[in-house]
């Protein structure tokens, strides 16, 4: 059974795609965890990354060749290969090249067939492109669906590319370090297979085997005891450092009947520990997605929930506070200054009518509805800009305590791990209408309503006092006043739609943590059952 179809059979697998459909509801929340199913699709589908390293002119890459029984690489006493080179399964054949250009853009180039690989991987040839990153060749071979084949510098490459090889030791999983039969065992070797052993990720996974076994075994009748030889050589160099009891002697270069059959048991051999390795590994891996979903999951709750209570207090705060009792002070403040500057006005009426011959009871009818006409129009500017500025102060505090408000909230919710767009559109969208709206009435020329509060009250007051109501001035503090000024100053609209929006972010944070409760428990029931 192939290790696609293995892994897929496993209740982990089933869960986790399982998990996958259930926040994939809300598309926001699963993208936050993307990252981790598309290696869980990576683990299950793509092939292991097999390296091959060792020293140059260990015959890495008459080994590549030999093994997917190809001539594709090329080969040479001297380092030829100047680039790390990826060998992937494709049904097309063909080649791509990345490099970096000298204006540090990286550029990626694609070729039909092999015939430039030669040029693009020899470092003495290949001057053009001396910047080249990588080397993927595409190749239509059955092994090759099952492992990708990286081909290397040697670690002792005169040219300094061993740092090249090291650079691509988080993007492998097993190694088989290629050893020459004449030179196998040396201190430099060690030390470079030192550096492996220190990673976690290759304690396990290195694959020895010794080429070029042709220089060192004349006679078939020898291999034998050379072969043994050289493994208690590197028995005592190396330990346990490889994976295989059994490390082979081949020639990938003789291709006879007695060397063809040595590199026939490595190949199986081979193709049984890699492939077992690659299930192993994958379902290793596959487990660590898993506890790297399961913990993701409860950093997004524990962190959703916070964010939520932060910004419930703000919200509470800021209607509750920020605009509740002090708003509610300052309007009465505010109410009060406007009708004493109405008073002021009124009294001039009533002074100005004492001393008038046209004040007498036979003209009262005939005089109440021009009684505002007693304003001078001076005077009326003046009470007018008296009370517009007074409502525009109080229209300016309101604004700024709301752009105070908006930016702290924007600011929480940029924690948020999880990064909902549409929402944060919606809610930009009617904080911005909010500003939109304060400054329209910040900015505005004339208040709706000052005229009808100095025509309509001063009216109010002349009908009062020519008809002899006692303390007519004190009915301008009665209910009609303030029903007039609340037209003006009635601030419920903000409040409600401030609480609209702190509404709407609650209900969808704790949607969102609900649709992420069920994942986990989801995930629990795994757990429960492993």
């Amino acid at each position: 059974m192939d290790k696609s179809t293995e892994i897929k059979e496993t209740s982990l697998y089933h869960f986790l795609i399982k998990s996958a459909k259930i926040l994939d509801e809300k598309p926001h929340i699963y993208n936050c965890f993307k990252d981790i199913y598309n290696r869980v699709e990576e683990i299950t589908e793509k092939p292991l990354k097999l390296a091959i390293l060792g020293e140059f002119s260990c015959g890495k890459s008459s080994f590549i060749n030999r093994l997917i029984g190809m001539d594709i690489l090329p080969t040479g006493f001297m380092p030829v290969t100047s680039a790390v080179t990826v060998l992937e399964y494709s049904e097309k054949e063909k080649i791509e090249i990345t490099y970096k250009e000298s204006s540090g853009n990286i550029i990626t180039k694609e070729y039909d067939g092999y015939d430039k690989l030669r040029f693009f991987q020899n470092q003495q040839e290949n001057k053009e492109f001396i910047n080249i990153q990588k080397i993927r060749v595409f190749i239509n071979n059955e092994i090759l669906k099952y492992f990708h084949i990286i081909d290397t510098p040697g670690f002792n490459d005169p040219n300094n590319l061993g740092e090249l090889t090291k650079s691509i030791f988080d993007d492998i999983n097993y190694v088989i370090w290629i050893f020459k039969a004449s030179q196998a065992g040396k201190e430099t070797e060690r030390i470079y297979l030192e550096e492996f052993k220190s990673k976690s990720l290759y304690k396990d996974n290195i694959y020895a085997v010794v080429n070029f076994g042709d220089e060192v075994v004349s006679d078939p009748n020898e291999y034998e005891n050379v072969s043994n030889e050289i493994l208690e050589n590197l028995q005592i160099q190396f330990g346990d450092y490889f994976v295989n009891d059994e490390i082979f002697l081949i020639s990938c270069v003789k291709k006879d009947e007695f060397w063809s059959e040595k590199f026939a048991l490595l190949e199986g051999d081979l193709r049984e520990k890699v492939l077992e390795k690659d299930k192993e590994i994958s379902r290793k891996q596959l487990k660590e997605e898993f506890e790297k979903l399961n913990k993701r999951i409860n950093e997004v709750v524990q962190s959703t929930l916070k964010l939520n209570n932060e910004l419930n207090q703000k919200f509470n705060k800021f209607i509750q506070s920020d605009i509740g009792e002090d708003l509610i002070s300052h309007l009465d403040e505010i109410k009060s200054n406007i009708i004493y500057i109405i008073r002021e006005g009124v009294n001039k009426i009533e002074n100005r009518l004492k001393n008038t011959s046209l004040f007498k009871k036979e003209y009262v009818e005939s005089l109440l509805k021009f009684a505002s006409f007693y304003f001078t129009a001076e005077e009326l500017d003046v009470m007018r800009k008296n009370i517009q500025n007074i409502y525009y102060e109080f229209i300016a505090r309101f604004h700024e305590q709301f752009k105070k408000f908006k930016l702290e909230v924007k600011k929480i919710r940029e924690n948020n791990l999880i990064k909902n767009n549409k929402l944060e559109e919606e809610l930009d969208r009617k904080m911005d209408t909010l500003s939109a709206n304060l400054n329209l009435l910040q900015n505005s020329k004339q208040l709706l309503i000052v005229g009808y509060i100095i025509g309509l009250l001063s009216d109010d007051y002349v009908y009062k006092f020519i008809k002899n109501c006692e303390n007519a001035s004190e009915n301008l503090s009665d209910g009609t006043i303030f029903n007039l000024l609340n037209m003006d100053f009635d601030m419920s609209y903000f409040v409600n739609e401030i609480k609209n929006i702190g509404k709407t972010i609650n209900d969808e944070l704790l949607a969102d943590v609900g649709l992420l409760e069920e994942t986990k428990e989801q995930l629990k029931d795994l757990e429960e059952r492993s």
